[in-house]
């Protein structure tokens, strides 16, 4: 019962999330950028892509894909449920470190099958307060990758 409970839950935030438009969202996209390169990861309802691209000795690309759980695809999407997508497109950031080169410059994207929605810049993994439950979602699935 708590089970039918909980899935009935998601897929309420789901549709209120998307509403009337019949937008569905088909992946996020976390990217990180340093003056020693490239980090982004890549969530769909099934899998996580990472890829890392440094540019100093050793330089070059490491990739790993990992499955996810439903469970993890309903969290990213119900971590952003109270909002309207159009509503997380450039939003301002809690700090600017990253202008100094005191931290990475990081965005999210969301596409969706209608759209993408660029929410803005920030410093490492201190998105606006928006974009929290998300990014530390995205953390949980990060983390798992390096298991």
């Amino acid at each position: 019962m708590r089970n039918i409970i909980i899935v009935t839950f998601f897929i309420f935030s789901s549709i209120r999330i998307l509403g009337q438009s019949n937008e569905t969202i088909n992946e996020f996209v976390f990217s990180k950028i340093s003056k020693n390169g490239r980090y982004q990861i890549i969530i769909n309802s099934d899998s996580a892509f990472f890829e890392k691209t440094t540019s100093n000795p050793p330089s070059g690309t490491a990739k790993i894909k990992i499955k996810i759980l439903k469970s993890d695809w309903d969290k990213l999407i119900s971590s952003i449920s109270e909002y309207k997508l159009v509503d997380l497109v450039n939003l301002s950031s809690p700090t600017d470190f990253r202008s100094a080169d005191g931290a990475s410059a990081s965005t999210i994207s969301i596409t969706t099958n209608k759209s993408k929605y660029d929410c803005g810049t920030f410093d490492n993994y201190e998105p606006n307060e928006k974009l929290s439950r998300l990014m530390m979602t995205i953390q949980e699935i990060e983390k798992r990758s390096k298991e």
